[in-house]
């Protein structure tokens, strides 16, 4: 920038800011690596994973769903938590379609390899949708290395993120982001 020429970039240690205002010797040494278009644009593709409530206060339950309906909720125990592979959304960066992968035997298996979405009424989620063309994608956003809150990606919907109601636990995406549930991504 024109009359800056002296100035080198470092950072501050009283919250590690980023300013142009230093001598070369306190210059903050960087490491440059290639980007290349494609690549850790959805690190989580392919995995699967169990989801584990996370939001401060509440029991740490895992999300699953109810055979009846298969309605989401997140009222269970680890052993009957449904496993959930993130498939990537081509185009868009951390952003997934959530696919079913919980199987036991019973009839809760017609939920196998179904994927998940929302009914118009009220944005509850379910896992009932055989056309990955009918899943909701989803952007996820870490706020912990494991732990993550989830946007709905859908066109319109883009507003609204994943958490539950309290009256029973249901999980929807109809909430504001200081609202989103955290959830732990425990590998299944």
């Amino acid at each position: 920038w024109p009359g800056q020429e002296a100035f080198w970039i470092s950072f501050a240690d009283d919250g590690k800011w980023i300013r142009a205002t230093y001598q070369k010797k306190e210059a903050m040494p960087m490491k440059l690596i290639p980007f290349t278009p494609g690549i850790n644009m959805h690190p989580l593709n392919g995995k699967t994973f169990l989801l584990q409530n996370q939001y401060p206060g509440y029991d740490y339950k895992f999300v699953s769903f109810r055979t009846e309906d298969l309605a989401l909720r997140t009222i269970y125990e680890q052993h009957d938590a449904m496993p959930i592979q993130f498939v990537a959304v081509e185009g868009n960066p951390n952003t997934y379609h959530l696919l079913n992968k919980y199987k036991d035997g019973s009839e809760a298996d017609r939920a196998y390899d179904q994927w998940i979405s929302f009914a118009n009424d009220g944005k509850w989620l379910y896992c009932r949708y055989p056309q990955k063309t009918d899943a909701m994608p989803v952007q996820i956003e870490h706020v912990e290395a494991d732990t993550i809150i989830m946007n709905n990606q859908w066109p319109g919907q883009e507003a609204f993120w994943i958490s539950f109601a309290d009256d029973g636990k249901w999980i929807r995406a109809t909430y504001q982001k200081k609202e989103a549930m955290p959830m732990k991504l425990i590998p299944a």
